[in-house]
């Protein structure tokens, strides 16, 4: 964000994920938080218990 990449236009790939995200209709609802442990600096989030590593993301609740 603060580098301004978020006022860039999302990229194909970027809208694929988020219309793979939508048609879950719902099965991963629980998974409410995503970072990526390369890059993250924030150790809460490592308190929520993972549900699933896509990727170089985690993913938790």
């Amino acid at each position: 964000v603060t580098d301004g990449r978020i006022n860039q236009p999302a990229s194909p790939e970027a809208k694929m994920a988020v219309e793979e995200a939508i048609s879950t209709n719902g099965i991963h609802s629980d998974w409410l938080y995503f970072y990526n442990p390369k890059t993250s600096t924030d150790k809460w989030i490592t308190t929520r218990q993972t549900v699933a590593v896509v990727g170089n993301h985690v993913f938790a609740k």
